[in-house]
């Protein structure tokens, strides 16, 4: 039989693509897909090859869980040769042309493209439509620690705070990230925070400097403010220095209480 082509599959005979550069997926925007879908169908088939008795996913991933939640018995897809490296190009290209895949996940599928066919970052660049600075700027972000990089992908720190936590030692990292989660500080403040770490001097510009006693306290509040957070408090830690030296370290927690408690 010939699978080349476009025809109607079962979603239960499609499993998804392992090396697919996605990892965070809307769950409401899914559910507004499979309304859709629901309303008028797929009109954009889904891209499959064959993997031995089954199909393996190379696009549409969305569509393919929309599709299952509202029970369609078939879906169309296009079969095409299965090809590891033209599919991962495929399916990166794809998913760069749409706006919500983050740069670490570019990052993760272009190392993977780059360690499969051996090009070079220009040449992968020119595959995939982006310049080499640009894949070198997003490379880099592999250098973060797997737990940092992590909590980027969950959206608990964002981007530009992980760029400025790259060269840092894993340790520091980690402890800059878990601040950033914790306590809210901004980028710009993160910035200064790594690179006073990466020169060996204290912070001043941003008026941000704490012994290790000090991070002792911040991080034993820090925690106590998580707990109540997830015993369902509304509780908010902000951290600021004050004074021109920078000295005085200034911690607010502000707990608002509902009628019951109050």
């Amino acid at each position: 039989m010939d699978f080349k082509g476009l025809c109607r599959v079962k979603p239960g005979l499609i499993d998804k693509d392992p090396d697919q550069p996605r990892r965070i997926f809307d769950r409401g925007a899914i559910e507004e897909l499979a309304r859709s879908i629901a309303e008028v169908g797929i009109l954009q088939p889904l891209l499959v090859f064959r993997h031995k008795d089954r199909f393996r996913l190379l696009a549409g991933e969305r569509r393919l869980v929309a599709a299952m939640m509202v029970g369609l018995d078939e879906v169309p897809a296009v079969i095409v040769e299965p090809d590891p490296v033209l599919n991962s190009v495929l399916a990166m290209v794809e998913n760069t042309h749409r706006k919500d895949l983050s740069s670490l996940e570019q990052a993760g599928a272009i190392a993977g493209i780059m360690k499969k066919t051996g090009w070079t970052q220009a040449e992968t660049g020119r595959k995939i439509g982006l310049s080499q600075p640009s894949i070198a700027n997003k490379m880099r972000l592999l250098d973060l620690d797997e737990s940092v990089r992590e909590m980027v992908l969950a959206g608990n720190i964002g981007e530009r705070h992980a760029r400025a936590l790259i060269g840092l030692s894993p340790g520091s990292q980690r402890e800059l990230a878990e601040r950033v989660f914790h306590e809210g500080l901004s980028a710009r403040i993160v910035e200064k925070m790594a690179r006073s770490h990466k020169e060996g001097t204290r912070v001043r510009g941003d008026k941000i400097v704490t012994s290790s006693l000090g991070n002792a306290i911040l991080g034993d509040i820090s925690q106590t403010v998580q707990r109540r957070k997830q015993e369902g408090l509304n509780v908010t830690m902000k951290v600021r220095s004050t004074g021109e030296s920078g000295k005085k370290l200034e911690i607010l927690v502000t707990v608002l209480l509902n009628e019951a408690g109050s």
